[in-house]
């Protein structure tokens, strides 16, 4: 009788889960064990970002309860607010896929107008820079005077390829694709460098441009995103 007893008391005191609305609760304190979540969407621009928001979000309920992060100059996330689990929800990411201009090593010649050819907005220095890079003269190694900053070597000038001495400036200012194509890109001050190979290198100065790219993104989503969403850099 009292072992009956006793196994019908754990039986009813089991903790059992139930499913409510999708979602699993226990039934000794009726706690959520796992909260549903939904699926990030990920894409990589920042026009389809916005094109969610202003479309989506409001179709789905939840725009009035979301917020932009903008993580970094190459990644923006569109979360929730803390939920009764405090949790949020990541509903929507853009990631930049762009590859962009490899700085800091040295490249060929050839592989060097390539790359800056694709690789950076036409202003700034962009002219200048091809036109250094496509007149150095080709040999087996350079004439190059260096004072650490500024270097002279010798180039084609003119009418039929006259060799000259020309002092090459630094530091530049280039605007290399870098964030979302949507967006201006940002300027960033650039240290140009040949080595007696002939080889180009490119070596930025400092990291303000990424606070000018987050800038950018800013500015471009306050403008084309409906209402007053809040978005935080």
């Amino acid at each position: 009788m009292l072992k009956e007893l006793f196994n019908r008391i754990m039986e009813v005191s089991r903790p059992e889960k139930i499913t409510v609305a999708g979602d699993e609760y226990i039934t000794t304190d009726y706690r959520m064990t796992s909260p549903t979540r939904v699926e990030t969407l990920n894409i990589n621009t920042l026009s389809g970002f916005v094109d969610y928001i202003n479309e989506i979000a409001p179709e789905e309920n939840i725009y009035n309860n979301s917020f932009v992060v903008i993580k970094s100059y190459r990644k923006v996330a569109f979360f929730s607010f803390l939920g009764d689990q405090k949790h949020r929800e990541n509903f929507i990411e853009t990631t930049c896929d762009i590859i962009g201009y490899p700085f800091g090593i040295f490249n060929e010649q050839e592989s060097a107008i390539i790359g800056i050819n694709s690789g950076f907005e036409r202003k700034g220095d962009y002219e200048y820079l091809l036109k250094v890079i496509s007149h150095l003269a080709k040999r087996d190694e350079l004439d190059l005077k260096d004072n650490g900053l500024n270097q002279e070597t010798v180039m084609k000038t003119g009418f039929g390829g006259m060799l000259e001495k020309k002092e090459i400036k630094n530091p530049l200012e280039l605007y290399p694709f870098r964030t979302f194509r949507e967006i201006p890109q940002a300027k960033v001050s650039t240290l140009l460098r040949i080595n007696n190979l002939g080889h180009i290198g490119l070596f930025e100065i400092g990291d303000a441009w990424k606070l000018e790219a987050i800038a950018n993104i800013k500015k471009y989503l306050k403008e084309n995103i409906n209402g007053d969403l809040k978005i935080i850099a």
